[in-house]
């Protein structure tokens, strides 16, 4: 496997598509992704523009990647093309145009990394057995618990905002709740709530 790229440099002359050889460990990287290459005496950036599966000419002398910076690709389809309008438009060259669609800081692997909390039921306690640790009237909680009992999990930060942090504290000072720290893609926007009609069970009917 191959990959077209467009080498980060300032060099008006440099600035057109590069072959890589892909090794066997970066099979599944995509369009869009930065890597790290070997150009010349330096080590530098690059954008994948193209995967294929041969490279056209002697093999043996296409120097490989040498590192995948992204989980997930940076650099959009949509953003591909915009990258080529640019260029016919503007005179702006390829890398130039890459540069403008990174977000500020991530050149270079600057971005620090991201960690997000996570609030889920501990294990050891059946939806029942934990129903009886919360009094009649601490509605939130059993609003939280119930939440939790389908899903299992959900952002520490989302929970304090949709039940309130002491619903979120009472539940894990009865251990009936546990928090664990995990780091997360700082590109990744998937995160999407949908609030549904939901049945009360009959301790939270109590409750009320």
């Amino acid at each position: 496997m191959f990959a077209e790229i467009i080498v980060d440099l300032d060099v008006n002359s440099l600035d057109r598509i590069f072959t890589y050889k892909v090794p066997e460990e970066y099979h599944s990287i995509a369009v869009g992704s930065r890597v790290v290459v070997s150009f010349g005496k330096k080590i530098l950036e690059g954008f994948v523009v193209k995967i294929k599966d041969k490279a056209g000419y002697d093999e043996s002398k296409i120097k490989p990647i040498l590192n995948v910076l992204d989980e997930k690709p940076l650099i959009l389809p949509e953003l591909l093309r915009l990258k080529d309008f640019m260029k016919q438009n503007y005179n702006l060259r390829e890398a130039d145009c890459f540069r403008l669609f990174l977000p500020a800081g991530i050149k270079g692997n600057k971005v620090k990394p991201k960690f997000v909390k996570y609030i889920a039921l501990n294990k050891e306690f059946t939806f029942d057995a934990a129903c009886g640790f919360i009094r009649k009237g601490a509605k939130q909680q059993l609003a939280l618990l119930q939440e939790l009992h389908e899903i299992y999990e959900m952002e520490l930060a989302f929970a304090n905002e949709k039940f309130g942090a002491s619903a979120t504290k009472g539940l894990i000072d009865k251990n009936i709740a546990v928090v664990s720290e995990r780091k997360v893609n700082r590109l990744d926007f998937k995160t999407d709530f949908k609030d549904t009609q939901r049945v009360l069970t009959e301790c939270q009917q109590n409750a009320y």
